[in-house]
């Protein structure tokens, strides 16, 4: 997300508050009516649009951001321990009511695409750094920090401090059903209430793993792990 008015450029890491983030960015700045990004008639990735969640490198890649900006605006993004962010994503999706954690990331894992689904999964790192492993972003937060951490931003930004609500949280339901009608609502009520969706549900983001895909997704994620410091 690029904001103009504040001059900044929020890298939207999903699952990690990102949809709170950028509703609290756009609430904040005055309106001003949307504009089309530059287009380059020679420019290769014409053709191919730019992934549902842009990385930090798709704001000069994709032209929706110039060189003198993105030098320029201040930059950053939140980041998540991965082992809990993989578990948030798969309580978004509802997936238990498919199969269970381990079956998901052992034989249904998303396979490399620019779809939605592969986005949510892309390892953290390829989202702030380019491809010779420099940091992009001026700040970077943590989930596990938010509140302390995005008053920060607050500050740079000079906005007022706010506490931010919880969107599109692994628990919020409603939300992500009420725009499919009520029936489709009622039926999700009833699969999110039976015993097989709830079999699959832990208190603890711990409780998911067994040992192989603790190991499995230790090495999806070893640069999250070894870059920002988190263990399991």
């Amino acid at each position: 997300m690029i904001c103009h008015q504040y001059r900044c450029i929020f890298v939207h890491v999903p699952k990690v508050a990102g949809t709170s983030i950028a509703r609290f960015l756009d609430r904040s700045r005055p309106h001003v009516p949307p504009s089309d990004p530059p287009f380059d008639p020679d420019d290769d990735n014409k053709f191919q649009p730019p992934p549902p969640h842009l990385r930090a490198v798709d704001y000069i890649r994709y032209g929706l951001a110039t060189r003198e900006q993105f030098d320029s605006y201040f930059k950053f993004a939140f980041v998540r321990n991965p082992f809990a962010r993989l578990v948030s994503e798969y309580r978004y999706r509802l997936l238990a009511r498919k199969y269970d954690f381990n079956t998901w990331v052992l034989r249904e894992f998303p396979r490399p695409a620019w779809n939605d689904q592969y986005c949510h999964v892309l390892p953290q790192y390829d989202f702030v750094h380019d491809q010779d492993g420099r940091l992009l972003v001026d700040f970077l937060g943590r989930f596990e920090n938010l509140t302390h951490d995005f008053q920060q931003v607050c500050r740079r930004l000079r906005l007022p401090s706010e506490v931010l609500p919880r969107i599109n949280s692994s628990s919020n339901f409603l939300r992500r059903h009420h725009d499919h009608g009520w029936v489709d609502v009622v039926k999700a009520l009833v699969s999110q209430f039976s015993l097989r969706k709830w079999r699959n549900t832990y208190a603890s983001y711990r409780d998911y793993y067994n040992a192989e895909t603790r190991s499995l997704v230790a090495e999806l994620y070893r640069k999250d792990l070894e870059t920002f410091g988190y263990e399991f």
